[in-house]
């Protein structure tokens, strides 16, 4: 190769190394993507009924809950049932649509346990969901998601009311006939202030501290402790792509 040819050749790799890179977006690896559609569930067809403690909803991680519970609490009378976002176009998908009976208690657990082994000890950990009212109520409370470790400790608890993502701190609140996601994060290993945060929209709501983050990512867990707050008649709740993952920074 000439000195020429080197010259050249050496030039063109510089200006490449130079050169500006778009910033590149990469997608957050998810432990859990429970979305409620097909081949995991079925529309009409997978349900659970808590007078009873028996469904079909119950399956494998990632794509599915692994335990939803009454708690072996007696005179549970509230369902979950899959059904169609949108009743004349199934193209829109489905979501979980849980009822509570007016007059009756609201106490249960929903948990997707998916251990993320032990890189999940370090980074920014999230999870988050959709939530849409149905019924048109105000300030009860429904009760606690939670991010766990996998030896199931709590690393944040965050209260869900009917028109609260707790503690709401900018003017938005959660308006019945609307669908919000509703997200919390964590920075594992730390218990600093502003370690755990939480966002409604993409809109950050609240900051605290992590609890028990010392451990490994396990998951999540959505506890149903509501004693009839929100009043008289039927509470009827719809819930979507239930996710949770490790937030992977944009890269250039």
């Amino acid at each position: 190769m000439s000195s020429i040819t080197r010259f050249a050749t050496l030039s063109a790799f510089i200006a490449v190394l130079l050169a500006p890179m778009a910033p590149v977006s990469l997608a957050s690896p998810l432990i859990l993507n429970i979305d409620f559609e097909s081949p995991n569930y079925t529309a009409r067809s997978s349900s659970f009924d808590a007078a009873t403690g028996k469904g079909n909803l119950v399956g494998k991680a990632p794509r599915m809950i692994t335990q939803l519970t009454n708690k072996d609490i007696m005179g549970q009378t509230w369902t979950a049932t899959v059904a169609q976002r949108n009743l004349v176009n199934a193209a829109e998908g489905n979501w979980l649509v849980v009822t509570v009976p007016g007059g009756s208690d609201f106490r249960g657990l929903l948990e997707a346990f998916a251990p993320a082994g032990p890189s999940s000890q370090t980074g920014t950990w999230f999870m988050q969901f959709e939530f849409r009212q149905l019924t048109a109520f105000t300030g009860g409370h429904i009760g606690t998601w939670k991010m766990i470790t996998s030896d199931g400790n709590d690393m944040v608890r965050h209260g869900l009311y009917l028109d609260t993502w707790e503690p709401e701190v900018y003017a938005a609140a959660l308006s019945p006939d609307r669908t919000y996601v509703l997200r919390l994060e964590v920075d594992m290993g730390s218990t600093a202030p502003g370690s755990a945060r939480a966002y409604v929209d993409g809109k950050l709501t609240s900051t605290s501290k992590a609890r028990e983050n010392r451990g490994e990512v396990g998951g999540l867990k959505f506890e149903f402790d509501s004693g009839n707050s929100w009043g008289a008649g039927d509470l009827q709740f719809a819930l979507d792509n239930i996710q949770a993952g490790v937030v992977i920074a944009p890269t250039r």
